[in-house]
This record gives C-alpha cells, sequence and structure tokens, in this order.
C-alpha cells in the first residue's frame, strides 16, 4: 500500500500544531480532549504546503485475561477536506499499524467513525462502552462508609485501586500520567473508605440537567452502598444520573431499576473495534483460564501477509505458549484478523464467528477456542 505522490506519513511538527488544531476542530471530534494525548503521539500525512491527514497514535497496556497487552491506541482520524475521497484515511491508519508492529504492539484498537472502512483494514467488533442513564430516584440507600473530597495525595492511591481492579476485567487501557491529568482536572473527585480508599467517584464539572459520573471504581459492597448514598446528595435538583459500563454493568446490576436506559446517539459511541497486528505476540501476552487447552490458529491477513502461517497456542496455568505450525492432532481453526479480533476478546462466542463466515472450524476447535478465550465481557472506560 504506497503512500500518494508528495505524501510524506511523519510526526506532527511544531510549527503545525495551530494547523493541526484548527482541522480538528473541524473533524468529527470537536471535543477531543487534546491535552490527554502526548504531542509525540500525533502523525500527518503532509506535503510541502499542507496537511492532508492526521490521527493520534500511542502504544500502551490493555488487559485481557489478567495480563497487560502492548496495544496500540488510535483516535482522532481526521482528513482534511480538500483531501477526502482518495484513501488517505485508510492510508495514514494502515502506516501508523506498521510503525506500531515495529514497536512491539500487539494488537490495535479504536471507537470507529467509519465501520466499512476498519473492517476492511482487519478490525472486527470487540467491546463495549455503553452510556447508562437513570433517573435519580433509582439511586437510594445508606451510607455505609464515609466518603470526602478527593485530595492530592490520594492520587497514587486513586491509580492503584483502578489498576487492581481492571487487571481482573476485559478490555481496559491502564491510564498514562496525562490521561489521568486530563480526567482529574475535568471533574470533582471523591473517594470512600475510613482508613483506606475502598473506591472512588469522579462527577464531571459541567452543570446540566444531568449528574454525569466521568468514573466509578468500586472494590466492595460497602463502597458500592456508600458511592450510592453520595450520588443522592449530589444529584439533588438533577433529572439524571449518566454514567459509562460494559454490558455487565456493575451499577446497573446494584440498582435493580427497570428505568435504567442505554443512551444512543451520533456522539454516542458505544462499540470499539480491535485488530491482531502480531498474531504470536497477541496470542503469548494476553492471560487465560487456569484450565490446559492447545489451539491452532491459521491466519490469513491481506494486508500483513509476513504473518500469515499457522500457530499453536498451548494454555497451562493461564499462561499461554506460542509456536509456529502446528501438529494434525491439534484443533484447527481458520481465521482472518476481522474474525479473530472478537474471538480474542472474548465478545463474540467461536459458533457465531463461524455462522458469519469469520473464522472456520470443526467443533473440536470451536469448543477448545470458546474455552480458551472465556472471561469477562470486555469493556473500555475511557473513550479513547
Amino acid at each position: 500500500m504506497a503512500i500518494p505522490d508528495g505524501l510524506i506519513y511523519r510526526p506532527l511538527r511544531s510549527d503545525e500544531v495551530e494547523e493541526h488544531d484548527q482541522l480538528l476542530r473541524q473533524s468529527f471530534r470537536p471535543s477531543l480532549k487534546r491535552e490527554a494525548v502526548r504531542a509525540s503521539d500525533f502523525f500527518v500525512l503532509a506535503d510541502e504546503n499542507k496537511l492532508c491527514a492526521t490521527l493520534a497514535a500511542g502504544i500502551q497496556r490493555q488487559m485481557f485475561g489478567g495480563r497487560a497487552v502492548p496495544s496500540l491506541l488510535l483516535t482522532a482520524v481526521t482528513t482534511e477536506p480538500r483531501c477526502r475521497g482518495a484513501g488517505l484515511g485508510r492510508r495514514i491508519v494502515f502506516e501508523a499499524m506498521s510503525d506500531a508492529r515495529r514497536n512491539g504492539a500487539a494488537v490495535t484498537v479504536l471507537f470507529p467513525n467509519a465501520t466499512r472502512l476498519y473492517h476492511k483494514l482487519g478490525f472486527g467488533f470487540a467491546g463495549d462502552r455503553f452510556t447508562y442513564a437513570a433517573p435519580t430516584e433509582c439511586f437510594e440507600g445508606p451510607k455505609k462508609l464515609p466518603t470526602r473530597p478527593m485530595v492530592a495525595g490520594d492520587h497514587d492511591r486513586v491509580v492503584a485501586l483502578f489498576e487492581s481492579i481492571v487487571v481482573g476485567q476485559s478490555g481496559p487501557i491502564l491510564r498514562t500520567v496525562p490521561q489521568w491529568e486530563a480526567l482529574l482536572s475535568g471533574c470533582h473527585g471523591f473517594v470512600v473508605g475510613q482508613d483506606q480508599i475502598e473506591g472512588y467517584v469522579l462527577i464531571d464539572k459541567a452543570q446540566g440537567r444531568d449528574l454525569r459520573l466521568l468514573d466509578v471504581c468500586l472494590s466492595t459492597p460497602a463502597a458500592v452502598a456508600a458511592a450510592i448514598a453520595l450520588i443522592v446528595e449530589l444529584a439533588v435538583n438533577r433529572e439524571s444520573v449518566v454514567w459509562f459500563g460494559g454490558r455487565k454493568d456493575l451499577l446497573r446490576a446494584r440498582l435493580g431499576c427497570s428505568a435504567v436506559s442505554e443512551r444512543s446517539g451520533p456522539s454516542v459511541f458505544s462499540h470499539w473495534m480491535l485488530r491482531i497486528l502480531d498474531v504470536g505476540k497477541a496470542l503469548s501476552a494476553r492471560g487465560y483460564a487456569a484450565h490446559e487447552q492447545r489451539l491452532a490458529v491459521e491466519i490469513t491477513d491481506a494486508l500483513f501477509g509476513d504473518q500469515d502461517g499457522t500457530y499453536e497456542l498451548v494454555v497451562a496455568n493461564g499462561v499461554g505458549h506460542v509456536t509456529t505450525g502446528a501438529s494434525s492432532s491439534v484443533p484447527l481453526l481458520k481465521a482472518t484478523p476481522e474474525g479473530l479480533g472478537p474471538l480474542y476478546t472474548g465478545y463474540v462466542s467461536p459458533w457465531a464467528l463461524e455462522t458469519a463466515g469469520l473464522i472456520e472450524g470443526d467443533d473440536r476447535a470451536l469448543r477448545a477456542a470458546a474455552q480458551i478465550f472465556a472471561g469477562p465481557s470486555p469493556w473500555m472506560p475511557d473513550h479513547i
């Protein structure tokens, strides 16, 4: 996939920041929190006089099966209006993925604004981030633990609590320092607990008819009850409480209120997509259930043909060991990247993917895949 004549893929230069920010403001992501993205993560396709396309691309750690997988986070993919229709969005994403493969990324993830484009690049839907809303009267209950405003000295313990909880989840990104700073600067924070922090609640500073919870992290039943009591206090004169969660959301389950709903709209991104960049690295980097299992995965990748072939995955004690090639006695699963991504995160069952024509395998292979990739429903707390 060659870069069009006259265009170069490179990092954003300091003298281009103003032009770049104007392009972002004109794009589909006018609310992008630029301060949450490291300046070194912005890349462009440009000619001598004009930026033609841009994106933010940074490798971070994403949790799968209790282990952190090196993941390329893609966001703010934008094409300058005069350059649209020339395939530059596809081109710049390909360049970012190629660069990330050379730098150790195993997978890449994004919230799509153009689903068909990314599906053609090998992405598959792989997780959720729902926007939930509930009337304030759904929140009630006694405060079983004290709560107080968050102070600067709480920061390290708040980060540690977040990371200790998401280690048992599938899909959350381990936030960078700039991401934490951007999140905390836009909220009123509250911590839950007496001698130790058992939870926290981050409330959007913006005033409106809704009380918006930017992040909720709770580790005990008492902390959940205390957070709900805190929300009752803060939601006075508000119509609804809004928060983000996965398919199996803790607050939704605890409230038991039939009035909880999922919000939708052009600015609400409910699902994210993932693509495997390095099959061997991806399969060996994530964690697995403790049972022992073997599976051969034959991959055909139209973009990165160097990883075409068969990989044998041997799972034992929660760790996957990968070798190239496989014995004929090992159950074989055939897949393309857009089928392997949803399987990898546990978002779609092997049988559903096989019915959709995204993977192939006999019943023995599908059962092995179901056991290997079983886990929590994948979601991401942050909209990257």
